[in-house]
């Protein structure tokens, strides 16, 4: 009896971590999607919101099942679009070089780098990702820089002034759209 209790245990253990393990990560949490633009350039990310800190204002999304994705074009030149493990290391930062400050750095198929700065009128959480708004306060302001760089060389591709902002949030699967 004791043998039959231990299997029907572990293929209940068994079952229930394969139905987590195949659990879709766009039931995780919020997405929020901020489109921005400037001269000569426009672009989108998103970020899934439940994702859990690494450090204090540190929340990084390689290898974490969340959804995440940075589209942009430049000029009339290709769009680039990427997400989950092919914008990896996909990393936000809310305090660089304060807690008004969202830094996103993503690094996209291995040989480009984005670094996305928009700086804010409210203080970000050091434990959670922002909502389009904190309070009733917009969290992404219509300012801040877009740069775009080699990954290998370091050598600078595009920079830019960021001059609008637009921030959308689900619960749903969002995803940038290509052609911009």
């Amino acid at each position: 009896m004791t043998k039959s209790m231990f299997r029907l245990a572990y293929t209940l253990l068994i079952s229930g971590t394969m139905v987590a393990a195949t659990e879709p990560s766009s039931s995780a949490g919020t997405k929020i999607q901020v489109t921005f633009s400037g001269s000569g350039f426009n672009g989108c990310f998103q970020y899934d919101q439940s994702q859990p800190k690494e450090a204090p204002h540190v929340f990084n999304f390689t290898g974490s099942g969340l959804s995440h994705q940075i589209c942009y074009q430049i000029g009339g030149g290709t769009s680039v679009c990427t997400s989950g493990r092919y914008c990896e290391p996909f990393t936000i930062y809310t305090s660089v070089p304060n807690d008004t400050t969202f830094q996103l750095q993503g690094t996209l198929l291995g040989s480009t780098k984005v670094l996305i700065v928009l700086p804010s009128t409210v203080s970000f959480s050091p434990t959670t990702l922002p909502f389009c708004n904190v309070g009733t306060t917009p969290a992404f302001q219509n300012t801040g820089t877009f740069t775009v760089t080699n990954a290998t060389t370091g050598a600078t591709i595009f920079t830019g002034n960021i001059t609008a902002t637009n921030c959308t949030q689900s619960t749903g699967d969002i995803n940038c759209s290509c052609p911009l």
